[in-house]
């Protein structure tokens, strides 16, 4: 099973190896997703993605983590069918446990709600235009995001990770805050 493969992996690996390899297996799927939604997407997706975002900023005033866990793998959920292929959503469904457990650790950091807002805001803009170059640039964006988010606030590791044109460079990042 997928859970018992991820507790050896856990024992065997680095402190963040097992996020880092989910977040891999996150790029491969959501990107693609974010850039056939673009042109598949209704207007009810866009509106249940603002939703979404609306339901993530009244967690985060209201400091309910499990509701802003809830909400970020709503908008990611709402993506997927909004490809019009039956198949992705259901490519990533094995993940599931492992996305609330890892958002769930995540999301506990405010700092890191704040980026997820931002980037999902941005996601949906790009979305509502319809391009879906812009709407699988906006979600390469948050999965940077959200590694660059692992590192810092949850590894607590010196460096961030950007990508330009499928070039990964790490730069120093002497400004880090310790974890909370």
């Amino acid at each position: 099973s997928l859970a018992a493969v991820v507790r050896i992996e856990e024992r065997r690996s680095s402190s963040g190896r097992v996020s880092g390899r989910l977040i891999e297996a996150r790029r491969l799927v959501e990107i693609g997703a974010a850039q056939l939604a673009a042109l598949n997407r209704s207007k009810e997706d866009l509106e249940s993605l603002a939703a979404s975002i609306e339901e993530m900023l009244l967690a985060k005033r209201t400091n309910r983590v499990d509701l802003f866990v809830e909400a970020d793998i709503a908008f990611h959920d709402v993506i997927m069918h909004a490809t019009g292929n039956m198949f992705i959503p259901f490519m990533f469904e094995p993940f599931g446990n492992l996305l609330v457990e890892a958002r769930t650790e995540t999301s506990s950091i405010p700092e890191i709600q704040v980026n997820a807002i931002a980037m999902h805001e941005a996601i949906l803009e790009a979305l509502t235009s319809g391009d879906p170059t812009r709407s699988r640039d906006a979600m390469e964006a948050h999965m940077d995001q959200t590694e660059n988010d692992l590192r810092r606030y949850v590894l607590d590791t010196e460096t961030t990770l950007t990508r330009d044109r499928g070039t990964v460079v790490t730069t120093s990042n002497p400004q880090r805050k310790a974890t909370p």
